[in-house]
């Protein structure tokens, strides 16, 4: 084990905010440390070349903050227990089939392996396309395991540190800042690609990526490929946007959510345009059956933006035809062109992997960390079986209450608009997930916002609070007195 230099500067925070912080304080390490995407806070060379990211690394201290001796807020600690009941029998599941099933099931299946060995390494790109192991308990497995941990961990901390007052007004500057600080390292990436700082953030034992096309460098950050910096810039465009819609620090949250649209605009990953565009959808068809869900000047804001968006557009058509041709050609090759490439047919196979894994074990799994897939879907079912998928299925309802009216209207309190905006981030988030996540693990992330979502929109309000905009005076609904 080796603590690297990043992992250093995080020891000497981290003890500094378990003697004079507050847990929302730690929780706000956390967001700040997940900006780290492609970085290594400590490396384990003995358990197969892996490494502890900087955001678990952040979450074991935000554990220790909740549970230190004396500043345990018991009440809470229990309420975030009982709300995340089915996030902790998913991971315990997990765990035990990490370290059971893959022994059960050894040598009986084919799998692909977490980590892919070089396209060099095979004789055919075919072979490299389709390359297969039987299943044997590895190093993975109890890496995925760890992961799992700290992310229901991270679940419950992030509950109790919501429960705070004001903790909700931190938890939003902190996603701002997060987000400003996202774009500009994004903006760095390609500006001066193979920057000294940029190459020192990138010393994860990941596979580092600079791609380019044409001359254009992929806009990436600091993360170990584009699509990583897309996902994570999709699930802090998706809250800001939401806190921005119902009215949350408008002036904050509604200029760094666009400054983050135009970064993934940039950023030609298909996973942040699959997630812009599936939650683009998702927000007029909330707008159709909710008309109230926009407030008017909202909608003249974004008419207004897009208006002045396609202006710049066809402005630059006219001045600079051939950049803006290249541009275009380079998203359709990352994009449409995609769909059809080795790549893609390489992901569609490790997807069917998990179908074939949850089949062949019955619907019991073969273990959290035991194969690579392209899904989540697919890898919670071919890891986790009937049980993981249905845990998992249960809390994501629970955590976006798609019954509950504030879900799709914003609620007078603030703090249930904040919870409903973090519930928006782990629905929306679903759709690249569902496509982009090699393991049955939903991230550190993830777990952040469901946290703050339960503990921001309990299952039972304490008092009944009417929603904005409401309906016409003397005329009654079943809504007039709706629990936010």
């Amino acid at each position: 084990m080796h603590l690297t230099l990043i992992g250093a500067v995080q020891l000497v925070i981290g003890f500094l905010l378990l003697m004079f912080g507050t847990v929302p304080g730690m929780l706000a390490f956390v967001l700040v440390s997940a900006l780290m995407m492609g970085s290594s806070a400590i490396d384990l060379p003995a358990i197969g070349a892996s490494s502890i990211p900087p955001i678990e690394f952040a979450a074991v201290f935000l554990t220790i903050r909740v549970l230190l001796p004396g500043s345990i807020n018991v009440p809470a600690l229990a309420a975030a227990l009982r709300a995340n009941i089915l996030m902790i029998i998913f991971v315990a599941y997990g765990i035990v089939g990490a370290i059971l099933l893959p022994r059960l099931y050894a040598g009986q299946i084919d799998v692909v392996p977490m980590r892919v060995r070089a396209l060099n390494r095979y004789e055919s790109m075919e072979r490299f396309t389709y390359a297969t192991q039987r299943l044997l308990p590895t190093s993975q497995n109890l890496t995925t395991a760890i992961y799992l941990l700290g992310t229901v961990m991270v679940t419950i901390c992030a509950y109790v540190a919501l429960t705070h007052k004001d903790a909700w007004r931190l938890l939003v500057k902190t996603v701002a800042v997060v987000a400003l600080i996202h774009v500009v390292i994004g903006i760095a990436s390609v500006a001066v690609p193979g920057n000294a700082v940029l190459t020192f953030f990138r010393n994860g034992a990941y596979a580092q990526i600079d791609n380019s096309y044409r001359g254009f460098v992929r806009m990436n950050g600091i993360a170990p490929e584009a699509s990583a910096y897309g996902g994570f810039g999709f699930m802090l465009f998706v809250f800001l946007f939401e806190c921005w819609i119902r009215d949350v620090m408008p002036r904050l949250t509604g200029p760094c959510a666009l400054a983050l649209g135009l970064a993934l605009g940039a950023s030609t990953s298909s996973l942040a345009y699959l997630g812009l565009v599936s939650y683009a959808v998702l927000v007029f068809l909330r707008s159709v059956v909710f008309p109230k869900t926009m407030r008017v000047d909202r909608l003249l804001v974004l008419g207004a933006t897009t208006m002045l968006f396609v202006m710049v557009v066809a402005a630059a058509s006219v001045w600079y035809p051939q950049l803006v041709a290249e541009f275009g050609d380079m998203i359709t090759h990352f994009t449409l062109e995609k769909s059809q490439s080795q790549s893609s047919e390489q992901r569609q196979f490790w997807s069917l992997i998990g179908y074939r894994a949850f089949l062949e074990s019955y619907g019991l799994g073969i273990g959290a960390g035991s194969f690579r897939s392209s899904s989540l879907i697919t890898a919670i079912m071919g890891s986790m079986g009937v049980i993981g998928i249905v845990c998992f299925v249960s809390y994501l309802l629970q955590v976006f209450k798609p019954l509950r009216l504030s879900t799709y209207v914003s609620p007078a309190d603030p703090r249930a608009a904040v919870g409903a905006a973090a519930s928006w981030v782990c629905f929306a988030s679903m759709v690249p997930a569902a496509v982009g996540s090699p393991t049955p693990d939903p991230g550190v992330l993830f777990a952040v916002f469901a946290g703050a979502a339960l503990a921001l929109r309990p299952a039972v309000s304490r008092k009944p609070q009417r929603i904005q905009a409401g309906p016409p005076p003397g005329q009654a609904t079943m809504h007039d007195a709706a629990m936010v």
